[in-house]
């Protein structure tokens, strides 16, 4: 915001910094106080700073060493990437708080089978804890922790769970699978490829609804009055 005239050889930087504040392109700062931060610039290290304008742009400032000759500022004007950065976090804020409100676990990894992203819910369905599923680790990994725990059925391998899950979901592309864990719950997975490479996991206990189409096949083979078998299960025994 300088005009070329302002700004004059042999100026302080202290000077340039007053001039900055009586034009109103740093607002609500003595010249003392911003005097004391850039002050903090000139070391015998390039040193990096950002600096917030009056008018909303933010400038990145770089200092560098010349030797025993003083020192080279860069500036850049960093608004826009500033403004992505911003965008991008309140944007993974908000995926954050959708992964962690999910009513289905949710389990990402890369091509690799190395952990992406798991939500709370998929820790809670297998027993799980944060660190057991950093980012980075093997799903065989986090299976054999899951084994460990007992939380699958009696006889259950993480070798053969991760076997079945790429030869049935990944390999053979079926729309889901069912685990029994060691509690009676059912656990609904399902996975979809990611066009990068890797799988995005869905998990859904479906524990309750399959009790209840249980309890509806039973109530139609049955008569509700004298729970005998009736003539459906008669045919279906018969056939």
């Amino acid at each position: 915001g300088f005009d070329r005239g302002q700004i004059r050889l042999g100026m302080s930087y202290k000077d340039i910094l007053v001039l900055a504040i009586d034009l109103g392109i740093y607002t609500d700062v003595a010249p003392q106080e911003l005097d004391e931060k850039h002050g903090t610039l000139f070391k015998n290290e390039p040193t990096t700073q950002q600096l917030s304008l009056s008018d909303g742009r933010t400038v990145q400032l770089v200092m560098r060493p010349t030797g025993s000759d003083g020192w080279i500022a860069e500036y850049e004007d960093i608004k826009v990437r500033v403004r992505y950065k911003q965008t991008l976090h309140k944007r993974n804020e908000l995926l954050d708080a959708a992964l962690e409100h999910m009513a289905h676990g949710l389990c990402a990894y890369d091509k690799n089978m190395r952990v992406i992203v798991v939500n709370r819910r998929y820790l809670e369905m297998y027993g799980l804890t944060e660190d057991d599923a950093r980012p980075g680790t093997l799903m065989l990994d986090l299976m054999n922790q899951s084994v460990a725990r007992g939380v699958h059925c009696a006889g259950t391998t993480a070798e053969k769970m991760y076997s079945d899950l790429k030869q049935r979901l990944i390999d053979n592309n079926e729309p889901v699978l069912h685990r029994i864990l060691s509690d009676g719950r059912i656990i609904a997975v399902r996975h979809r490829p990611m066009a990068n490479g890797g799988w995005v996991g869905t998990y859904e206990d479906i524990t309750e609804r399959h009790r209840a189409e249980e309890n509806i096949a039973h109530m139609a083979r049955h008569d509700v009055l004298t729970k005998l078998p009736n003539r459906l299960l008669f045919y279906e025994k018969m056939a």
